[in-house]
């Protein structure tokens, strides 16, 4: 860690920590990193939506690759009535979780879903160029650009989130890491300076590189979700 380094922990359940043999795995998004406007309400825009929207496909796209490669994500089959879908032949849970989550013109995919039943802990890295100690110094900005990555990890509830975009091409499905953020029981944040210059020319100090650890493992613990074990 380096002497600009900050670390500090923004949740954290003693009875929900998800355990250290978990499935694992790490999501990175390069860019601007803008902080979150406030929460919009009664269907309101969100003035970030389409930022917060941009972010969202990045994350998609690995989530994508990792439901495509992982032994178990890629293989499973399950019947319907687990997500109450009653009378469905046992198919690939890819197709199941598309079908429960349609939502704003999309067919979500999240992988952390109520239905099973799965702790979730975020260790966010934020590298960007600032101050040494503004984790501290500037703890409000760091929690609105938080409040935009959660945003982003999730599935967006109304139009008003989604700033008007429809999918593209390779987003049917769309996935997400989240159904809601509320799933999430531990979060923690480290920041450091951003030492080389950023990957485009004429990036001002809202770009940054966040590097963000999930582990992933059983609450409830069943023949099916010790699969994330």
């Amino acid at each position: 860690m380096s002497a600009g380094a900050m670390r500090r922990v923004l949740r954290w359940d003693p009875y929900g920590e998800p355990s250290e043999d978990g499935m694992q795995f790490r999501l990175f998004y390069e860019g601007q990193f803008l902080a979150s406007s406030g929460e919009p309400r009664d269907g309101q825009l969100d003035r970030r939506a389409l930022h917060k929207h941009n972010l969202r496909r990045a994350f998609h796209r690995q989530l994508q690759h990792l439901w495509e490669t992982h032994p178990f994500l890629s293989k499973a089959k399950i019947f319907g009535d687990m997500f109450d879908i009653q009378d469905q032949p046992l198919r690939p849970m890819v197709e199941v979780v598309r079908d429960m989550h349609p939502n704003c013109g999309f067919n979500w995919v999240p992988l952390v879903c109520r239905q099973f039943s799965l702790l979730c802990k975020l260790e966010i890295l934020m590298l960007r160029r600032d101050r040494p100690g503004a984790i501290f110094r500037d703890s409000r900005d760091i929690d609105n650009r938080l409040k935009t990555l959660f945003d982003a990890l999730k599935m967006p509830r109304d139009m008003g989130e989604l700033g008007g975009m429809a999918p593209i091409e390779g987003e049917d499905p769309f996935f997400v890491l989240l159904q809601s953020d509320d799933l999430i029981t531990h979060v923690s944040v480290e920041t450091d300076d951003l030492l080389d210059p950023p990957s485009e020319a004429g990036m001002d100090d809202s770009w940054a590189r966040v590097v963000v650890t999930v582990t992933l493992s059983p609450y409830a613990a069943n023949m099916f979700n010790l699969n994330f074990a």
